[in-house]
């Protein structure tokens, strides 16, 4: 009853209406494909029904990490977990003195000659979802990148959307390529004193944070280098944040691990119901 078979003659005899409904008359006259022998329909009902265990217990693997990223986060950086060894009293640093902060921009569309052929890895704001970045959706040419205000950023930058839709603004991630963006991306270039993915994980706990500080009314404003430069972090020594991002950066990973593992399943079996019930 989950197969295409069945959907495509379900919606063949639906009333429209705010409730749309069908009778249990039409549902007698569906046809259904099964197997001659009740000894395969029963192993093909056990298979799927193993699929789904695996896609509960997945997803329940996700939410579970979720909540341990979430406690870390929070006590990680409110200093009631500590390493142990570590005793040092964090200090305050403001941004733009211990990083350089650039800002990207756009060669413009009219011109082909900028976007081909495609050399330099060019990233759009919205790109930012992706968390860690391993390439882009976009390139430009060499006289695309000479003709406007992109600029390099070398990898392990943290990278934070100024602007755009939804909730984009605000939303951080880390490349791990050298590459260019958009003028509605802030590079956030860590000096020697700062590490990285310290940051990067600092910044996404201050998600709601950034947007309440964005210039404008609070729903259509918007960031910008000024107010990056002065964001302040409280930070221990550089062992410690690695330490720190090190440990955030291990359940992150995992967590996409079994979001990708999900997927897969989630396709393999969607492939087995739109074939094996034809």
């Amino acid at each position: 009853m989950r197969s295409d078979l069945f959907l495509k003659q379900l919606k063949s005899v639906l009333v429209a209406g705010a409730q749309p409904n069908v009778s249990s008359k039409e549902i007698d006259q569906f046809i259904f494909s099964v197997p001659a022998t009740l000894n395969e329909q029963e192993k093909i009902g056990t298979f799927f029904e193993y699929l789904d265990s695996l896609i509960a217990a997945t997803q329940h693997k996700i939410d579970a990490l979720e909540q341990v990223k979430k406690a870390l986060l929070q006590r990680l950086f409110d200093q009631s977990w500590r390493f142990d060894g570590y005793l040092e009293t964090w200090k305050k640093y403001r941004l733009g003195d211990h990083a350089e902060i650039l800002t990207g921009g756009t060669p413009k569309t009219s011109v082909a000659e900028y976007w081909e052929p495609k050399s330099i890895p060019w990233m759009s704001s919205g790109e930012v979802n992706k968390v860690y970045l391993d390439q882009t959706d976009t390139m430009i040419s060499l006289e695309g990148f000479k003709n406007s205000s992109a600029r390099w950023i070398k990898k392990h930058s943290i990278l934070i959307a100024l602007a755009g839709q939804g909730k984009t603004r605000g939303t951080v991630a880390v490349n791990n390529i050298a590459l260019t963006t958009n003028q509605s991306i802030a590079a956030i270039i860590p000096g020697k004193d700062l590490y990285y993915e310290f940051v990067f994980q600092n910044l996404t706990n201050r998600y709601n944070e950034l947007r309440l500080i964005s210039s404008g009314d609070g729903t259509r404003g918007g960031l910008n280098k000024q107010i990056v430069s002065d964001v302040t972090i409280h930070s221990p020594n550089l062992n410690e944040q690695i330490r720190i991002g090190k440990l955030l950066s291990k359940v992150d990973h995992l967590s996409t691990e079994n979001q990708l593992k999900l997927s897969r399943i989630e396709l393999i079996k969607k492939y087995l119901l739109q074939t094996l019930f034809i």
